[in-house]
Formats: C-alpha cells, structure tokens, sequence
C-alpha cells in the first residue's frame, strides 16, 4: 500500500471536521432547550431567552460560518490556480484588508453608505489593494514570493490607516477591532440574508470557471491551443475571488487562512484535478471554518471572554506559510545593486549634505507650523516657546530614525534581499508583541520595562526566524517567508488581545501606532543617545558588512568567523530595531527606505552605507514628524502611522522599477 493512498480522502477529512463541529454545537444547543424543542427554536420561536438565543445568535453564526468557509476556500482556490502560487489567497494578497479598510473609512465619515453600499464599497477597498499588490509585484513577474510581500506591506499600510481612524475616533475603536478580527458573532439574520444571495450568484461563476483554469495546468500555450484566453481567464478568477472576498469582509470582517488550509487539505486528501479540487476546497473550507468556531466558543465560555473567530484562525497561517513555502521555487530575489544611481558619487560630499539638510529639516520643524492665525514662521529669537514639545517629538524621531536605518542596512546585507526590513522580519511584530506580554505582567511599567520587553521580544522573534532560516543557508526567500509566518503569527495574537475590550488596549494601540504627542526632553535624549552610540559602532561593524556577501570561505581566509559575526549583527538589529520601536512604534519602513536612499546616492561600501543610511533614516522620521504634526492640524497623526504609508508608498514604487 502506498503512502499517498494511507492518507484520509476529502471526504473523510470533511466528514471529521464537520463532525467535531456538530458535536461541539449540539451539546451547546442542548445545554439551552432540550432536543423536541430545536426544530421549533429555528422555525417558530417562542418568546423564551433560551429560543431567542437560539434562534437570533446559535443558528444564525453557525450558517454564517459554514457560508463564509465555504466563500474563502473558494476565493483562494480561484487565487492559487490562476496565479499558480501555493501561497495565495485574500489574506495574504491583502484584499482582506483593503476592503476592512474601505469599510473603516466609510463607517466613520459616510456612515450612510456602510449600510446602504458595503459590498461596493468593501469591492472597491479589495479592489484597489488587490491592483496595488499586482502592480508591485508585476516586474518579478508575479513571482509567489514577491506577491506575498507585496500583500504583506499593503496589508500593514491598511492596518495603519485603520490604527489612524482608531485613535481618531476611540468610542468606535472597540467595535473597529473585533470587527477587523473577524467576529462572526450575530444578532440576527442579517449577515445570511445579505451574504448567501449574493455568493449564490459568485460561487456559480467559480465553478464555470474551474475546468478552463484546470486547463492552465498544461501550460500557457497549450491553454491557447485549446482556444483559451490564459490572461482573460487569470482576470476573471482574480476578479471573481475579489469580489467574493469583499463581500465576506463586509459581512464578517476578516478571516484570515482559511482560503489557504482549505484548499491545502484538500490537495493533502488526493484532490489532484482542479475541478475536484475547488469543490472539495469548498466543502472544507466551510467545515473548517464551523469547527475552529466552535472551538473558539468552547474556549471563550471557559475563560469568560468573546475571542474572535478570525484572529485565532489567522494563527493557522504561520505553520501554513511555512510549508507552503517549500513548495516555492526560487523567486528571484533582486540583487542588492542598485542600478539607478545618482550623479553623486563622492560619499564623503553625501554624508556632508545629508548633514545639511538634517539640519535644515530640524530648523523648520522648530520654527514652520500652523497657529490660530494661521501659519507662521518664527524666528530665533521667538522659537523658545515651542522648544519643550517640538524639540522632544524632533529628537524622538530622529534618533529612532537614525536606528532604524543602521537596523535596516544590516539585514539587507545580511540576508542579500534589498527588500527587507525590520518590520518584514518579524522583528517589529516581536517588539509589538513583548510590550503587549509585559503590560499583563507588570501592572504600571516604566520606561525601562517598555524598553526591555520590547528588545526581548525583537530578539527571540528575530532568532526564531534565524534558526527556521539556517536550514536553507539562509536563503533570502525563506529568510523573508520566515519572517511574514512570524509577523502572522504575532499579529493575529495581537489583534485577538486588542479585541478583548482591555483597558490596557488603549495604551498599547497608541504606542503601536508610533505617536510621539507625549515624548518628553528626556526621551528624546535618550533616543538621541540610543542613535549615536548605535552610530559609533559601525566602524566596529562595517568590515563584516562588506566581507560576509563574499561567502563563508571569503570571510574564514580573511579572518572573520561567520557563525560570530552573524550572531552579533542579527543581535544588534534587533536591538537597534526595538530600541526605535519603543519611541515611534513597531510599524515605520524607515529601515526599508533608508537604506536604498542612501545607496543610490552612491554610499555603497559598508561604513557609508550605514552612516548614510543613519542621516536618511533621521531625516526620512524628522520629516515625517512635522507631517504628521501640522497634516491635520489641530489633529495629529501618529508618526507610525504616517512612516508606514508612505513606506508603504516607497516599497510599491521600489518593486516597480526593479527588474
């Protein structure tokens, strides 16, 4: 007997799946009305507490379930097929988050239309993300790796406009994030009548698409020797997945994974042919979806608060990631080489003016901003009374700046990816994640235990993607999945503890978002001194830079130990990383950006490298300090979440013009 046919078919995984479910419902529904009472409880309830319930929230979420499942696994099914990638599906291509984002947007300013047009509106929010994604990833050809990270950064960019409207306006910001976690909590029937119509008619469409997109398995052109349209057919199933997806979004909000297990389990369980394939996707898909729900309500019964569905089925996608991520072949990683480069090539001449125009940005972000009068720039002799609030958010940022940038440097040339950064590693989510764990712990914690939680957490995350990496050599595109399975990871745990209604929420989602509205003087000489002792260690570092992309045997004849020398840059990224995200949050690009700024204005030796990338990266967060200041004025943005659009921004136009 061989190993493929020991292995349990769709059916029998269905079956256990469905089953577990069914028992765990059962036995809830029977600990309200007894059994000759159910069928009365769905079709004529009474006016008992025990039928209402039942009627208005047991049956209601437990359909829900099953017809979201459903939706999602058919969505990524359509996403893997016709873009050949393992890896798709909404969550992952950021859809998800671009319609929640649309639907955030619209809920706060056009409340009217949330009720009246969500589903356009939640369409056009997946839409523009979807295009986005596609649009940074073209040039690599669609590559699985490079549209996952290009999913990976629009998400984060949806992510901090949503943290954005958070903070602006806390009554909702509650609500905001169980929904953006994917409660499928109900009050009534609405969420089935609204959804199940109108999937009636998408799902329908998926299914006339299955066998011409089980044709693309044969290759572009024999599809076209068979009459087919491969990019006709590849833009009808994104567009139909899209579609799918939003609706689910603005049903249930986000839920994340399932349109990747479903389809998974199904291939595992001998769905070879794609027809086969979608069908049983679907099937399980929404058996997967009703059992991890009922799990979620036997475990929030028991600790007496209401998990959401969707941030616990999000933890499904790191171990996914990962074993999807075998299947990849290599994707092409760029090479750290710029081909664009700046006339400037001295970069003695560039440090020089990089100096000036730090010093530039710092005169008018003293001295240039808007009052009740309007706007106004003081002088020298008038700037006194605006030093104690400006000077400190401008020290803030550009010490943190300055780290980012040195953090930035280091893992790019570490892992040869020109498109890492701390926040695509993991190391930004491990900070994140440590501050959240210390503030359980420690009921009043001062800035020593902020700063600490967030350095242990960077590291430990940072060190896990090391040792996940190290199997492969440190293979750039494991190095990178890697660190998306662990942002995942983290992130999901994250949002489920935000959604929990915590006093302790509101704290930690503002330092989150990277404010710098309460910075002191003395956390901004902190920051400043954080940064320039970082900087005065790269002559101590710079020779491994630029030694280590040589290769191992390189680096041994010229007397550096790789294994050592790897460890101590992997742990002063992560120490650089954290001790920034302490002041201006866990989410800002800078170490994305900096780096290549710099090297395109011709610092490409290690020690200008990270010199230069420190000056980019404290002008790059000095800039965005002032913006995020006077965009709004008299509101104001987190600094955070202004570095992350625009990183987000930067990070698009980047994969652009690579080739």
């Amino acid at each position: 007997m061989t190993e493929t046919s020991r292995r349990p078919g769709p059916a029998a995984l269905f079956v256990l799946l469905l089953g577990v479910g069914a028992l765990s419902f059962a036995w809830r529904l029977n600990g309200l009305l007894p059994t000759d009472q159910w069928e009365a409880a769905l079709f004529a309830p009474g006016a008992t507490y025990a039928e209402l319930l039942v009627h208005e929230s047991l049956f209601p979420r437990a359909l829900i379930a099953l017809i979201c499942g459903a939706a999602l696994a058919v969505a990524g099914a359509l996403l893997q097929q016709a873009l050949a990638n393992p890896l798709a599906e909404p969550a992952t291509l950021g859809v998800s988050s671009g319609a929640f984002l649309a639907l955030a947007l619209v809920g706060v300013w056009a409340p009217e239309l949330a009720v009246s047009a969500r589903e356009i509106v939640s369409l056009c929010g997946a839409g523009l993300a979807a295009a986005l994604v596609f649009v940074a990833a073209r040039p690599q050809r669609y590559s699985p790796l490079s549209l996952v990270l290009s999913g990976l950064v629009i998400s984060m960019g949806c992510g901090a406009a949503a943290a954005a409207v958070a903070l602006f306006y806390q009554t909702g910001m509650l609500s905001l994030f169980v929904w953006g976690s994917g409660s499928l909590a109900q009050n009534d029937w609405t969420a089935v009548t609204f959804l199940g119509p109108r999937l009636a008619i998408l799902i329908p469409v998926a299914a006339i698409l299955a066998r011409p997109l089980g044709l693309l398995s044969l290759g572009e052109s024999a599809a076209r020797s068979l009459g087919l349209s491969p990019r006709a057919l590849q833009i009808a199933a994104v567009m139909t997945a899209t579609a799918i997806a939003a609706l689910t979004v603005s049903a249930v909000g986000v839920v994340g994974f399932i349109g990747l297990a479903a389809p998974m389990l199904a291939g595992l369980a001998g769905a070879r042919r794609y027809p086969t394939r979608l069908c049983w996707s679907a099937l399980l898909g929404a058996a997967l979806l009703f059992c991890a729900d009922e799990v979620v309500q036997q475990i929030s019964a028991f600790a007496g608060e209401d998990i959401p569905t969707g941030g616990v089925t999000a933890v499904l996608g790191a171990p996914l990631l990962l074993v999807m991520a075998r299947r990849l072949r290599p994707a092409g990683i760029p090479s750290t080489q710029d081909g664009r480069q700046l006339a400037l090539g001295r970069p003695g001449l560039v440090l020089g003016l990089g100096a000036a125009a730090l010093a530039a940005v710092a005169w008018l972000s003293l001295s240039l901003g808007p009052h009740p009068d309007g706007w106004r720039l003081v002088s020298l002799m008038e700037i006194n009374p605006y030093l104690p609030w400006r000077a400190a958010r401008l020290g803030v940022a550009a010490g943190a700046g300055a780290l980012l940038g040195l953090s930035g440097v280091i893992i790019q040339r570490l892992t040869a990816n020109p498109m890492a950064s701390p926040e695509l590693l993991g190391v930004s989510a491990g900070s994140a994640f440590g501050v959240m764990a210390m503030t359980v712990v420690i009921a009043s914690p001062d800035a020593l235990a902020w700063a600490g939680s967030a350095g242990l957490g960077a590291l430990v995350a940072f060190v896990i993607v090391a040792v996940i990496a190290r199997r492969s050599a440190f293979s750039p595109e494991l190095v990178i999945l890697a660190g998306v399975a662990i942002n995942t990871l983290l992130a999901a745990v994250m949002t489920t503890w935000l959604a929990t209604g915590d006093p302790r929420v509101f704290a930690v989602a503002r330092w989150m978002s990277g404010s710098t509205y309460f910075a002191t003087s003395g956390d901004a000489l902190t920051a400043l001194a954080a940064g320039a002792a970082a900087v005065a260690c790269v002559p101590l570092v710079a020779r491994w830079l630029d030694i280590l992309p040589l290769g191992m045997p390189s680096a041994q004849a010229l007397g550096v130990d790789p294994a050592a020398s790897r460890s101590i840059l992997m742990v002063a990224t992560a120490v650089s990383a954290a001790a920034a995200s302490v002041f201006v949050g866990p989410l800002t690009f800078v170490g994305l950006i900096a780096p290549h700024v710099a090297r395109s204005l011709g610092c490409r030796r290690a020690m200008t490298h990270l010199f230069g990338s420190a000056l980019v990266g404290s002008l790059v967060l000095a800039s965005g300090d002032w913006i995020a200041r006077v965009a709004f004025y008299p509101n104001q943005l987190p600094l955070g979440v202004v570095g992350t659009l625009l990183g987000g921004l930067y990070f698009i136009g980047l994969a652009m013009t690579r080739r």
